[in-house]
Parts: C-alpha cells; structure tokens; sequence
C-alpha cells in the first residue's frame, strides 16, 4: 500500500544523508548504498519469516532461493548490509560484499559499473563523507517499504541529484540505463 507519509520521511531522511554529497561524490552513491541497504532489509525479512521453522543457516539458504542470494553458501558467510557496517572500514567492506553479490545474482550484472564507482570513493579525501552516507543509510529500515515508494524514491533522487548538464547529455546512454536498471530493480526489491 503507498504511502504519502512514508515517502516523505523518506525524502527527508535522504536530503539529509545527500548533504554528504559534493564534487565527484553523487547520486550514484545514494542510489547504489540505498540499493544495497534496501536489498539486505528486506532480505532479512525473509531470513525472519523462516526463522521459528528452522535453523539460522536453513533461513539464510531458504531466503537465497526465495528472494535473492545474500548468504554465500560455500563461503558460509553473511553479505547483508549488517555485516559490512560492523566493521571500521565498513565502505570497503560494502563494495567486496556488493561485488560478491552482484556475482552471485546474475539479475544484477549491470550493477557492476556502479560498485567500481564506489570504489573511487575509498581515497582519503572522500572516506569521512561516505562512512557519513552509510551511517545515515544505517538509520533506516526499508524492509517494510512498499515497492511503489521505492521507485518513487529511487525517481526522486534521479530527478534532484542529477545534475543539469548529466540529465541533458545525449551522450549518456550507458548512465541512464543504468539508472533505468535501478529502477526496475526497485520493483523487484
């Protein structure tokens, strides 16, 4: 069910998390941490669902083959959001987990091209403002966010951090479609 309200704490909530922006840091950040954040929420719900029924490691398989796959299974190891934020260099942590998922789930190759942007964003100079990105990202659950208000928010960042000379380039097909690839995602999310 959509929600106004919803959305608009979300847009807020957001607009905050953005003032972390600036320079070469941009909308393909918010997009991609969002995109992960949101991945790993509501595939914890999923892990919660079949939590009372069977083990943590029956869950986590049975989420794979029901929603995406977050759980490597022959690493044996967690690749939610989660797990990459507990450690100090959580934004490292992001971009070898996201990798590894984008691996794992062939629906997400096109993500590929946003993870390596992420990676520029490890230098010194943009390290404190994007561990600011992913602390605020951290704050919100999206779990129990419908696909409507997603997409809606996914259209709203394209619409305010794109800027003006990007969204009237020509020139950039490769960039809007994998903005347009986000999208999509969103309702699968």
């Amino acid at each position: 069910m959509y929600s106004q309200e919803l959305e608009e704490k979300l847009r807020e909530k957001i607009s905050e998390i953005a003032e972390n922006l600036g320079g070469d840091l941009d909308y393909k950040v918010l997009l991609t941490l969002m995109f992960y954040k949101v991945l790993s929420d509501k595939w914890l719900e999923k892990v919660e669902e079949y939590s009372d029924k069977f083990t943590e490691t029956q869950a986590y398989i049975l989420a794979n083959r029901s929603y995406y796959i977050l759980y490597d299974e022959s690493e044996k190891e967690l690749l939610t959001w989660h797990e990459s934020v507990k450690e100090r260099e959580s934004s490292a942590r992001i971009i070898s987990n996201l990798s590894r998922i984008i691996k794992l789930n062939p629906e997400f190759d096109r993500m590929d091209v946003l993870v390596e942007n992420l990676k520029i964003f490890t230098a010194p100079e943009y390290i404190e403002r994007l561990e600011k990105i992913i602390n605020g990202f951290s704050t919100i659950d999206f779990s129990k966010v419908p696909p409507e208000v997603l997409n809606s928010i996914f259209m709203w960042i394209l619409s305010s951090y794109v800027p003006e000379e990007k969204s009237q380039k020509k020139s950039g097909k490769k960039g809007k479609s994998l903005e347009l690839h986000l999208q999509k995602l969103a309702y699968f999310l």
